[in-house]
């Protein structure tokens, strides 16, 4: 009887053996696979709420394609995005930033887009020795704070070169206009308008040395709050000190000044920090003959780039910006891949071994990509890439009717610099 009842138990046991793998023991083998994998916490920092969702919006569509096309994957790691969002606010990004290391082991970190918020986490990166690659905040502060020590803040990597290195192409190119008849201003006479923040200070104090160093006189500056939309008192002053130049940096707030600007009728050219192909839906002729700086795309490159983001994301974004940052993440993509054939792992102390070694001295660059020619560090650059024509470099472009024409330098010129009229406004 006994040995009957063994046999029944048996066989119902070979029964039930499918069904409970049916629902769920599968499952659960297959959990403890991916658990037996290694894992590369990759942080990728930005705002991806608050007012500049926007531009957290161009961070997380390039770092998805260039990882994407990687399949996620670096030799026998499966890479995990953790998304560090600082609000586009320096405390909560470092409280963010904190959280992701402790909390969630990430081990490197990608991109960033304020200053402000990369003058804070700097110290968080320093503290936990966490590798953090291409930051695009290019406030001179974060320069002068990995001068004043190197060592520990060697883990902060700018993907953007500082305002000094860029903002003598702005005076080139005026220059240029000036000397070649395209341009006769009566007076050398610039005003500067500046948000009140690292970057606007930085921003108007390199130019203001570079037009004074051409003969310019800086009739006035104003430094205003990021919200500022009022501008009646600046734009009586531009007219009263008869300005013939105004440079204006900041984000948003500058859409305000551009159509206050219009209303006014004044027409004397301007030179913005940052210009969004998308301000021409929301102020059209008011964004008219702007100045401002332009990546320009591998002409190799371009089209294939713009049909794969297209298809990444439904959203009208501006592929130059994302352009950059989908190079800087493949540098991140060369930069791992490279670490893991050296050390068959990955984690944060060999990474940054691999950094300062390899890239930080020249030696390993990134030079497939869509926009720049090469991407590339020295001791002499650090914490900002070269900058110069073959490698990091910004064009100055000319913006009429929503679209972007190269006036400098001669090598990429597009167009002859134009003078905004009372007769070409409308």
């Amino acid at each position: 009887m006994k040995y009957l009842q063994k046999i029944i138990i048996f066989t119902s046991l070979l029964l039930i053996f499918p069904m409970l793998m049916s629902c769920g023991i599968k499952n659960t083998s297959t959990e403890i696979a991916k658990e037996s994998e290694r894992v590369l916490k990759v942080g990728v920092l930005g705002p991806f709420t608050g007012p500049n969702a926007l531009s957290g919006e161009l961070i997380q569509t390039a770092v998805k394609m260039g990882f994407e096309e990687v399949n996620y994957t670096i030799g026998d790691y499966t890479i995990e995005l953790v998304w560090i969002d600082s609000q586009s606010n320096p405390e909560t990004g470092v409280k963010a930033y904190r959280k992701a290391i402790e909390e969630h082991d990430v081990q490197v970190g990608l991109l960033n887009w304020h200053s402000s918020v990369s003058v804070s986490v700097m110290d968080v990166v320093a503290e936990y020795k966490i590798p953090h690659f291409f930051t695009l905040g290019e406030s001179s502060l974060v320069n002068r704070k990995f001068d004043d020590d190197p060592e520990k803040y060697k883990y902060w990597l700018k993907g953007w070169a500082e305002p000094d290195a860029l903002n003598s192409s702005y005076v080139f190119a005026i220059e240029e206009a000036i000397a070649e008849g395209d341009w006769n201003p009566t007076a050398k006479r610039s005003f500067i308008i500046a948000e009140n923040t690292d970057l606007g200070h930085s921003f108007s104090n390199s130019m203001q040395n570079y037009l004074q160093e051409s003969d310019w006189t800086i009739v006035g500056t104003a430094y205003l709050p990021i919200d500022n939309d009022d501008f009646t008192a600046v734009l009586d002053e531009i007219q009263e000190k008869d300005t013939t130049l105004i440079v204006i940096v900041g984000g948003t707030f500058m859409l305000s000044f551009l159509k206050q600007r219009s209303q006014a009728d004044i027409t004397i050219p301007t030179i913005t920090s940052i210009l969004k192909s998308e301000w021409y839906d929301d102020i059209g002729q008011a964004s008219n003959y702007l100045l401002t700086r332009r990546a320009s795309f591998n002409p190799d490159k371009k089209d294939a780039f713009i049909k794969k983001l297209e298809k990444q994301s439904n959203s009208k974004l501006p592929a130059d910006r994302v352009g950059v940052m989908y190079d800087y993440t493949n540098f991140l993509i060369r930069i791992l891949e490279e670490t893991y054939k050296l050390h068959d792992k990955l984690d944060s102390e060999v990474i940054a071994e691999f950094a300062e070694a390899k890239v930080f001295t020249g030696q390993f660059s990134y030079t497939d990509g869509v926009v720049m020619p090469e991407y590339k560090y020295t001791q002499d650059s650090l914490p900002d890439p070269v900058v110069g024509e073959s490698y990091f470099f910004l064009s100055i472009a000319q913006f009429i009717d929503g679209e972007y024409y190269v006036i400098w330098p001669e090598s990429r010129k597009e167009s002859g610099f134009q003078i905004q009229s009372t007769t070409n406004r409308d």
